[in-house]
């Protein structure tokens, strides 16, 4: 959780390809909670920081390892409140 938009953009993007090269990262991924502080994020003021959060969390979820688990923690998360805020700023 970086004050700087730009490491926390890289931060998500970074997460983004470990997944993608290793999809048992998500086991650390959930011991962490991150899949909560990605779903923070879709809140952030930066718009690259929210479309890569957005990113993160689709490459998490797209991954076959524990897939379950991770949706359940996204969801958990309260993910759908700053979807639905951000759907209703674009429109």
């Amino acid at each position: 959780k970086s004050s700087d938009a730009s490491e926390r953009e890289i931060a998500c993007y970074s997460l983004s390809n470990i997944v993608i090269e290793d999809a048992t990262a998500i086991d650390v991924i959930l011991k962490a909670d991150v899949p909560r502080t990605l779903v923070q994020l879709l809140c952030d003021a930066e718009p690259g920081v929210v479309v890569a959060a957005a990113e993160a969390l689709r490459s998490c979820s797209a991954t076959p390892h524990n897939r379950e688990a991770l949706c359940d923690a996204i969801v958990k998360a309260d993910c759908f409140t700053p979807l639905f805020n951000h759907l209703q700023t674009v429109r």
